[in-house]
């Protein structure tokens, strides 16, 4: 099949813009922007668009004064918060000229970690593309306790791509796609991210950008999971958006074995635990209680060996075997303190260990995803 094959399909696109491909020495280039906002208002004729662009920081490091790269993560919150106001008023700016109405949305680590903000921003998201309205995405840099949480947003525009049940992520940035070993060939086309597409990427950080090739295999890796097309392109080449939507042979396409299958690729439930819910613990388990559960089962007690971390009921916690390997993540029924006492326990004896029962199961199959 040809890619054009498989972007009839797409209804919905993502398209994330690094750093580089906004700034000039340090700088805001307003030229770089206009272009992209150019190729977007006449993407936004036929599909629905988002938008996850990074910049805030380069922005504001540049009204600041430093004409160098920050360090300090104050420094980059501050520069972040001053960065942002700039930067979303270029965007008004030129997609006003374009007839196109904008809104800024900015989230962190949490809002995916927490079930309900995680509906309520998926709710307002759909209320926005239902309006026509165009949404601005970026990493709420000036209050983010962890430092460069999304990997210059590769991540963060994989999590949006899953949350909204886009059809395809674009990944714009300072390189054309995924080189081969020689770094002088490009990469077409591929069809499952190993070992071997990851020994490709280039490790070193560009210098605006926080993030890297692997940064954007690794995003584009989970939205393949979740069956959604992804495309790395050359922000700079002209019309490449249109281009590529047309099915011309630019960056590298990302093709998922399942996009073009009915077969559901799960529920959005177990999209979020698998993808979004941040992982607050870790439960060891024997051997029965792995096979159990690769079986569609649901986790009980008897099978928990250790516990590790502080969590509490209805939190994500990572489930692994007794060597500690991953085998899948789930949502608890107790919370460590409880799990503590009652792992390895039948379910008769939770009442008289705690004074209480809330579930049988520790961990529901339908509140579990294994790990392929």
């Amino acid at each position: 099949m040809s890619r054009l094959d498989y972007l009839h399909k797409v209804k919905r696109i993502v398209v994330k813009v690094g750093s580089n491909s906004l700034t000039t020495d340090y700088t805001i280039d307003k030229t770089k922007i206009k272009k992209i906002v150019n190729e977007l208002s006449e993407l936004a004729q036929s599909y629905e668009i988002l938008l996850v662009s990074s910049g805030a920081i380069a922005a504001g490091r540049g009204l600041l004064g430093f004409h160098s790269k920050i360090r300090n993560v104050s420094e980059k919150q501050a520069a972040a918060s001053i960065g942002q106001i700039e930067l979303i008023e270029i965007y008004k700016k030129f997609f006003n000229k374009n007839k196109i109405i904008i809104s800024q949305i900015l989230l962190t680590e949490g809002d995916f970690a927490d079930r309900q903000k995680y509906l309520n921003a998926r709710n307002a998201f759909d209320v926005l593309l239902k309006h026509q309205v165009l949404p601005v995405v970026n990493e709420n840099d000036t209050v983010g306790i962890s430092e460069i949480i999304f990997g210059d947003n590769d991540m963060l525009s994989a999590l949006i791509t899953i949350l909204v049940d886009a059809d395809l992520l674009i990944i714009l940035s300072d390189v054309d796609g995924l080189l081969d070993f020689d770094k002088k060939k490009l990469v077409g086309q591929v069809e499952k991210i190993d070992d071997t597409i990851f020994s490709l990427a280039q490790t070193k950080k560009t210098k605006e950008g926080r993030g890297g090739m692997v940064s954007k295999l690794k995003a584009i890796e989970a939205v393949m999971e979740a069956g959604k097309l992804g495309i790395i392109a050359n922000s700079q080449r002209k019309n490449v958006l249109s281009d590529l939507l047309q099915g011309k042979e630019l960056g590298t396409f990302f093709i998922p074995k399942n996009f073009l299958s009915d077969k559901k690729t799960g529920n959005s439930k177990k999209k979020w635990i698998r993808y979004s819910g941040m992982s607050k613990g870790v439960l060891k388990l024997d051997s029965g209680a792995v096979s159990a559960l690769s079986r569609n089962k649901s986790l009980l007690a008897t099978g928990i060996k250790t516990v590790e971390g502080f969590f509490n009921r209805g939190d994500v916690v990572t489930i692994c075997d007794d060597m500690g390997k991953s085998v899948g993540r789930g949502i608890v029924n107790y919370s460590s303190k409880d799990l503590e006492l009652i792992k390895g326990k039948k379910t008769s004896e939770f009442e008289k260990i705690l004074g209480f029962k809330l579930n049988n199961e520790i961990v529901h199959k339908d509140n579990f995803v294994l790990l392929s």
